[in-house]
């Protein structure tokens, strides 16, 4: 393994931990899968992208019929209005369905876009063959931070890895290179242009955290850097009508009573930890003037505190770029103070 992986791999205990962070309002690991890897050094980096070997999970059968690929799911997996998975009882109206023999394949179909079908099909053994199952070998991806992430990146990573893997453990028998990553996720595609790397903050977005919203971690972009990225564990919300009025909904969203509704269904929330969703800060109630004279002169009042804001957290951060470059040179001699 190059030092580049190495380093790559010990920089990313520092990332993990930030994760649980943001997640979970502690510092900690608890990506425990790829802190093993990485402590076992099984990753590999290749390019820009980093690589171990694994095994296919069985809960996601693949067919192959000529050239056209169906991804298939296992039974007992709750399908929610959207046609999306779900573990929450209360939006679930529909259960995957599972039956193989040595003739047939019934199930449910997920589409290229990630969309469950409610109703199971049945798929002909002599027409479809197996592409992946479980235990099939593969290369699982994982996908530093900081990098240039275009197509033409990504298979020159691919390349290196697969003739690495090919010479040096041919027992492999590769059978796909997989990601599990939140980055393919086919939601983005609907969400931003062909040319983001991920979910572009753009001015006057409304950034709201979709766990432990007791946290307040939530705010409004009103200078962008470029290229600013969001996680998908932030909610982003705009208004339809004009970004400019983002900073009247902002501030009902924030305001104490609409807090305490998002704690109490975060708390509520089956998941691992508390917890919402676009649709329960869709659900809540703000009152809107009628006709749009009130909201103009409430922006207008209220905009020029925000560019205030904004130019003074500006201001900070190139004093602290000042300090951080003069202070080493003070502290050497190399510059005095008069």
């Amino acid at each position: 393994m190059t030092n580049t992986s190495n380093q790559e791999n010990l920089d990313a205990f520092k990332g993990y931990s930030m994760s649980c962070f943001n997640e979970k309002g502690y510092y900690g690991i608890d990506n425990f899968h790829w802190v093993m890897q990485c402590v076992a050094g099984c990753m590999f980096m290749f390019g820009s992208l980093k690589f171990c070997p694994s095994y296919f999970t069985d809960d996601f059968p693949v067919l192959k019929r000529n050239n056209e690929y169906v991804t298939l799911i296992k039974g007992g997996f709750g399908i929610d209005k959207y046609h999306k998975l779900t573990r929450n009882e209360n939006e679930i109206i529909a259960k995957t369905y599972f039956y193989e023999d040595e003739n047939k394949i019934i199930a449910n179909r997920i589409s290229k876009d990630g969309n469950v079908s409610f109703e199971a099909e049945e798929f002909d053994k002599k027409e479809y063959e197996n592409f992946l199952r479980g235990d099939y070998h593969t290369i699982d991806i994982h996908i530093p931070s900081n990098i240039k992430y275009t197509k033409e990146v990504m298979f020159d990573s691919y390349k290196k890895a697969l003739d690495f893997y090919s010479k040096y453990y041919p027992e492999h028998k590769i059978k796909a290179i997989v990601s599990y990553s939140w980055l393919y996720s086919p939601e983005l595609i609907e969400i931003f242009d062909e040319n983001s790397n991920i979910i572009k903050v753009q001015k006057n977005n409304i950034l709201y955290s979709s766990v432990r919203p007791i946290l307040k971690h939530y705010g409004i972009i009103k200078s962008p850097k470029e290229n600013m990225i969001a996680s998908t564990g932030f909610i982003i919300l705009s208004s339809k009508k004009n970004p400019k009025y983002n900073d009247f909904f902002y501030n009902y969203i924030i305001s104490e009573s609409n807090l305490n509704k998002l704690v109490s269904i975060a708390a509520s929330n089956v998941s691992a930890y508390p917890s919402i969703n676009p649709d329960d800060l869709l659900d809540l109630y703000i009152p809107v003037p009628t006709g749009y004279e009130l909201l103009d002169d409430f922006i207008a009042n209220i905009e020029p505190s925000y560019e205030t804001i904004s130019l003074n957290q500006k201001e900070n951060e190139e004093l602290t770029k000042l300090r951080d470059y003069l202070l080493p040179l003070l502290m050497n001699g190399q510059i005095e103070v008069k």
